[in-house]
């Protein structure tokens, strides 16, 4: 990560370290670091040129992932270690799990409740 850093700073990139998950969720702490990147065309009329060179560059680091997406007149990409992305995506569906559980219970409870009313 230390050389894309250096490489976004040497090309006048910007970005900001982040981290993504849901500590609090399960207890467990959990969290991974990575990336925010940012090319807005408002602000940066370089930005287009900036953003074809980083695509570019990330396409060679095959140890990492990099998503992107869209907001207003610009995009933000989110790059993390290719193992980090794997473990937040089973962290999220293992969260998304557990919130489907709970409804399905409570929505169980809700009618039962119900009926003997």
């Amino acid at each position: 990560m230390k050389q894309i850093e250096k490489w976004l700073t040497d090309n006048g990139i910007t970005y900001r370290p982040a981290k993504w998950g849901n500590p609090y969720y399960f207890n467990d702490g959990f969290y991974v670091s990575g990336l925010i990147v940012t090319f807005d065309f408002y602000l940066d009329p370089d930005a287009s040129r900036k953003m074809t060179a980083f695509e570019r560059y990330m396409k060679r680091k095959k140890s990492y992932k990099c998503m992107y997406y869209k907001y207003g007149v610009g995009f933000w990409f989110r790059v993390l270690a290719a193992s980090d992305d794997t473990k937040l995506e089973e962290h999220e569906q293992r969260v998304s799990d557990a919130m489907e559980a709970f409804w399905q219970a409570e929505h169980a409870r809700r009618q039962q409740a119900q009926e003997t009313a």
